[in-house]
């Protein structure tokens, strides 16, 4: 989870936030927010990134960091780009 924050951090100038989530405990969580290609703010919980990639073995760090990029609309599919 850190290593998908801090990619995006670094990447994109991303930053942490925190939202409300009335099915935690602490009625809180903490996601990573950052601007689209359209300059919409995208909010993303690193945790579901990784959660979602361990269901896909064998794990791949290149397809964890790209679904993050594709979730928060900052990259475009390969099929827009041709």
């Amino acid at each position: 989870m850190s290593y998908v924050s801090d990619f995006l951090i670094q990447k994109y100038g991303a930053r942490w936030t925190v939202v409300d989530d009335s099915t935690t405990t602490r009625g809180y969580r903490y996601v990573i927010e950052t601007e689209d290609r359209d300059g919409k703010n995208r909010k993303i919980d690193p945790a579901d990134v990784v959660m979602a990639e361990l269901k896909n073995l064998p794990i791949e760090i290149t397809r964890m960091l790209a679904s993050a990029e594709l979730t928060l609309l900052l990259t475009s599919q390969a099929s827009e780009e041709g």
